[in-house]
């Protein structure tokens, strides 16, 4: 019998920090552990869910959609080399909000 070299390439996708608060929201699901059950539900409190999709709640603008961290990196791309061309890290992260995206990592 002949052996063959394989390669096997494994891909990891990130965890989505949307679905504990999607689940949530959508079920009242919580996590087993204490602390984390209300780490959760106060986290949850400033989300909404619209069609399926997560926005967070914010005073000062309109719902910021919920992205993924992948979505998020999209999002910047596009706009660092579109239209929103900017100077400053700050000045991006600011307009992505104002263009109404939102996650964890872009504050």
């Amino acid at each position: 019998m002949e052996k063959s070299n394989a390669i096997v390439l494994l891909i990891m996708r990130a965890k989505d920090w949307r679905v504990p608060i999607k689940e949530y929201l959508l079920t009242g699901t919580l996590p087993s552990d204490r602390m984390e059950a209300i780490k959760l539900t106060k986290r949850a409190s400033g989300y909404c869910l619209i069609d399926g999709v997560l926005y967070r709640r914010s005073t000062s603008s309109p719902l910021l959609k919920c992205l993924s961290s992948e979505e998020g990196t999209y999002v910047l791309r596009e706009m660092h080399e579109g239209v929103y061309v900017h100077t400053r890290f700050r000045a991006l992260t600011a307009q992505t909000i104002r263009a109404g995206f939102y996650w964890p990592s872009i504050l």
